[in-house]
């Protein structure tokens, strides 16, 4: 027998002291459980009665638990069942009913059976050896599935207090490896995300989203991850090995939430000091699920403040990397906490440990965006230290900031405001500390982005295009933000300066790129209108009229932002008033302020509210006019000098639904298909280039054989001209559908004639066959690759004024999105102003009249 059965009165096992409200009323109640079996008569007869009976209907999946099997136990053990009860506070039937029945006892009377179940688990084991007993356990772990299926049988709720420490670990750590080796096998493991490199991440994400009630076989898995999360002695260890192991968010997130976490204070320091990124992700979400866990986080504090810096120091970096994953920390909370008291801590240890030792704990892939957030916010304190120091934590910032100007970096998720932000004070900060030097660098790598975006296009010039205007566009806004920062802080009038000389620069140097961004503040307005001759890749600057741009896009900067970083005054909101039409006497102009009312204006009075019309005559209204330029729909716009190009074929047939069953029916889709692709097949290729300018379009139409031109025709009109344009799409699944099928019915009708043909020896049978075959293969082949061209293309109509003739043009999705971008903005354009044009005709009539 056990040694914590020498004392009924006493369990050997000690009230757990980092043990919860909720863990400790549940150790309570096991005791007290106990204490009341103990003054049962024949106890441990009774115990182990009860663990030979779950055990034996575990081992034999076809007996059932009835009267009859409990019987023949009673007789075994030579105990009369029928008058053996419980103690009057669990129960007052005898033994025999309550596990002969077959049904699931009474709470009280559950408990005092599964105290039962786990005091002959400890009979059991007392005159073992070592050996012996893991073996045992191994066993007892194995038929826990079989004695659940018997009834709500649990042998884990008193394992604790009944068994001494070293049997209740071996036994714990045998279930908590099969408990976590199954759920591990339930989810797979997650690949390493660039774009979201932290599981806290994805745990946000579904924390968000609100509880997911679990199904199936993850009912079960839950049931034995909550009683892991009861067990009494070292419960960090096997919460970590569950959390290590699984890779199902949802059950992450379920052991994320449980009280457990939080009510035993050493599961999240040894999550955030001693595990891995993985862990330390749970740990936070925890913390963001229990924001009062305050004494974790002093815990967790104390104990990274024991160890040595070179130590901890990749441990503060991952911690506050990840606090600065959360949408927003409320003021008070555990996780602001845990964020102040890390940057408390890396500013005091830094003044007496290895400076250097901090930059190397940084990442080299996208974490570091996150990583470095801790160098800027320490710099200061470090720059009074050392001063050197200082400058190396911002050159490390800045050079990564630097790296991010590729096609995946700019449009990284985590290279966004905060980073940003993060970049902005380290720049100033740099800019104060060395000035001219500093500057030198921002200048570095504004010229460093055309190599850049070249090394990436590789010879493309429209995603050159691209690339230069998001590599322009980051660059600007982050200095421009800088600018403004350094002259809100910096007394240095030619710094500043200088500061904005260096994006006056940027812009003019690429304004192609750069105009319409809004990148650039005032300078995109400033510029252009007072300073047209610094405009250019190429154009010689003279320094006079650089420093007269930089100062006036100051001082403009200055005054449209002099009440910025001032905290505006609450403003009751105005009673709602009813708005009135403007008239606009004749021969005066209108007020142009908005584009798509010249002449309507809304005035605001509460006087008229409720005011008679009044008697003389309305006002005569000009007529609305309209605009002739083209909006500002696109980015970028095309050009004679830099036109949309993209290359297509001729549409074929009629692009309507009912046209393309009839052709496909009567054989013309086929025929044309399948000569299309004879064509092809001896060299003979058909393209259409489609080119766009801000005047024309331009369509050219040749047929090539080998290199040489056979035919060539065009078609061109001005963008004036232009009456109508239609993208649509063709029917794609009626070609898969159609050819599935014909495929199937040449099978079966082929198939059929082959096989009696060569069953009668008749090859011509068996030749027709195999020939209906082969025509069902040709028409699912040529009808699968009408559905691929037409999923992967779109169909654009053309249809200019004045002119009978039509284009229609088959265009890669893809490949001309661009050019298809640009000719539905010009019809949408297009169809504004013919709106515009037909209210103005509807409403003369009525403004004619006195």
């Amino acid at each position: 027998m056990s040694a914590a059965l020498a004392d009924d009165s006493a369990p050997a096992a000690t009230p757990d002291p980092h043990a919860g409200v909720f863990l400790a009323a549940v150790e309570t109640r096991r005791r007290v459980v106990l204490a009341s079996l103990s003054r049962m008569p024949q106890r441990d007869r009774v115990s182990e009665l009860v663990f030979d009976v779950l055990t034996h209907v575990a081992l034999n999946a076809d007996t059932q638990l009835d009267f009859e099997l409990v019987d023949s136990f009673g007789r075994r053990h030579d105990l009369d069942l029928q008058t053996i009860v419980l103690p009057r506070e669990f129960a007052v039937q005898s033994l025999r009913d309550l596990l002969g029945r077959g049904e699931p006892p009474p709470g009280p009377a559950l408990e005092a059976l599964n105290a039962l179940f786990t005091l002959g688990y400890a009979s059991k084991i007392g005159p073992l050896d070592v050996v012996e007993r893991r073996n045992f356990t191994l066993r007892v772990v194995a038929m826990l599935p079989g004695v659940e299926r018997a009834g709500p049988f649990v042998l884990t709720d008193f394992l604790d207090v009944v068994l001494g420490e070293e049997d209740a670990l071996r036994f714990w750590q045998i279930y908590v490896d099969r408990v976590a080796a199954e759920v591990g096998r339930r989810g797979a493991a997650p690949e390493v995300s660039t774009l979201e490199p932290w599981l806290l991440t994805r745990l946000l994400a579904l924390h968000a989203e609100g509880p997911s009630p679990p199904r199936g076989s993850w009912l079960t898995l839950l049931r034995h991850v909550n009683r892991v999360l009861q067990a009494h002695r070292h419960r960090w260890r096997f919460i970590r090995h569950l959390a290590e192991g699984c890779h199902e968010p949802r059950m992450l997130l379920h052991l994320c939430t449980a009280p457990a976490m939080v009510e035993d204070a050493e599961v999240l320091p040894v999550f955030l000091v001693r595990g891995n990124g993985r862990l330390v992700s749970c740990a936070l979400l925890t913390l963001q699920a229990y924001p009062d866990a305050h004494t974790a986080v002093d815990l967790t504090l104390a104990e990274l403040a024991a160890r040595p810096f070179p130590e901890i120091a990749p441990r503060l970096v991952e911690i506050y990397a990840q606090l600065h994953l959360f949408p927003s920390i409320p003021r008070g909370s555990a996780l602001e906490r845990l964020l102040r008291g890390i940057r408390t801590l890396t500013a005091e240890m830094l003044t007496s440990a290895p400076l250097d030792v901090l930059p190397t704990a940084v990442a080299r892939d996208s974490r570091a965006l996150r990583h470095l957030l801790l160098l800027v916010d320490v710099e200061p304190a470090i720059r009074a230290v050392d001063p050197v120091v200082a400058e190396q934590f911002l050159s490390r910032v800045l050079t990564t900031w630097n790296q991010t100007f590729t096609p995946s970096g700019v449009d990284h998720p985590l290279n966004d405001t905060l980073w940003r932000d993060a970049v902005v004070r380290a720049a100033v900060a740099d800019l104060r500390r060395r000035g001219e030097v500093a500057l030198s660098r921002f200048e570095t790598a504004l010229m460093g982005l055309t190599s850049s975006a070249e090394q990436w296009a590789q010879g493309d010039e429209t995603r050159h295009g691209q690339l230069m205007t998001r590599f322009v566009g980051r660059f600007g806004s982050l200095w421009l933000e800088a600018c403004r920062a350094l002259h809100r802080e910096s007394d240095d009038d030619s710094l500043v300066l200088s500061a904005y000389a260096l994006l006056v620069r940027a812009y003019a140097g690429h304004e192609a790129y750069a105009h319409g961004t809004g990148a650039f503040g005032a300078a995109e307005y400033v510029v252009p209108s007072l300073f047209p001759d610094l405009l250019g890749e190429t154009t010689i600057v003279e320094p006079a009229r650089l420093q007269a741009a930089a100062a006036l896009v100051a001082r403009v900067e200055r005054s449209l932002r002099a009440g910025h970083d001032t905290e505006p005054e609450a403003v009751p909101d105005p009673a709602p008033r009813r708005p009135r039409l403007v008239s606009t006497p004749p021969g005066q102009a209108p007020d142009l302020d908005e584009p798509r009312a010249r002449l309507i204006g809304l005035e605001e009075d509460e006087r008229d509210v409720g005011r008679a019309p009044p008697s003389r005559p309305p006002a005569r209204l000009a007529p609305i006019e309209v605009l002739d330029e083209e909006p500002a729909l696109l980015r970028e716009t095309p050009t004679r000098e830099r036109p949309f190009e993209a290359l297509g074929v001729v549409a074929k047939g009629r692009g309507g639904a009912v046209a393309t069953v009839l052709s496909t029916y009567s054989g013309l889709a086929l025929a044309r298909e399948a000569l299309d692709t004879l064509l092809r097949f001896v060299g003979v290729r058909t393209q259409v280039r489609l080119r766009l300018t801000d005047r024309e379009v331009i369509v050219a139409r040749a047929t090539d054989l080998a290199g040489e031109t056979l035919a060539s025709d065009g078609w061109s009109c001005a963008l004036s001209a232009l009456e109508s344009v239609r993208v649509t799409t063709r029917l794609q699944k009626f070609y898969a559908v159609l050819g599935a099928g014909c495929l199937g019915v040449s099978a079966i009708a082929g198939g059929h004639l082959v096989f009696v043909g060569l069953r009668g020896a008749d090859v011509g049978l068996a030749g027709l066959g195999a020939g209906a075959v082969l025509v069902g293969l040709t028409i699912d082949a040529l009808l699968g690759r009408i559905a691929r061209r037409h999923r992967e293309t779109l169909e654009l109509e053309l249809r200019a004024a004045g002119r009978p003739d039509r284009v229609r043009v088959m265009l890669d999705a893809r490949a001309g999105a661009q050019l298809l971008d640009a000719f539905m903005a010009h019809d949408a354009a297009r169809r504004e102003r013919e709106q515009l044009r037909r209210w103005s005709r509807a409403e003369e009539p009525l403004f004619d009249a006195e």
